[in-house]
């Protein structure tokens, strides 16, 4: 029992511990009480933009275009232990990261009347959604 302690502190003594945290916050979430009164008043763009500012993302659609408002919450940490042993040496990391990254996605026609919008992921609407990417036209 002396040896294992005896070995367990030497591996101690020469090891590295290191902790990390970390949190980043990408934007700000839309309250459902802002945006929904968008859609029953029959916004057009204008007043998107007034009531929730500028959009992350705008993209062509079938029948219109899409805007995107996002926002994405990370947090997380990690813990790694390094140590040599009568020379071999190794590491153990754990990491833990918590992420969630929500959009409101206002679909407008082609006279920037606003026609239906969604909550949710983004990489979900979007399936359902897609982007559709247009060629740039050549310049004259």
């Amino acid at each position: 029992m002396q040896r294992v302690g005896l070995l367990a502190a030497t591996t101690l003594l020469s090891s590295c511990v290191t902790g990390t945290y970390r949190r980043i916050n990408i934007g700000e979430p839309r309250p459902d009480a802002v945006v929904q009164p968008l859609l029953e008043e029959a916004s057009e763009l204008q007043d998107c933009l007034d009531s929730l500012g500028a959009p992350n993302f705008v993209w062509p659609t079938d029948d219109g275009t899409a805007v995107a408002y996002t926002h994405s919450h990370q947090k997380g940490w990690g813990l790694r232990v390094s140590a040599a042993l009568r020379r071999v040496t190794g590491s153990v990391a754990v990491n833990s990261s918590l992420e969630r990254g929500e959009a409101w996605v206002l679909f407008f026609d082609p006279d920037w009347n606003l026609l239906f919008l969604r909550h949710g992921m983004l990489a979900d609407i979007l399936q359902d959604h897609p982007r559709r990417v247009q060629p740039i036209p050549p310049r004259e």
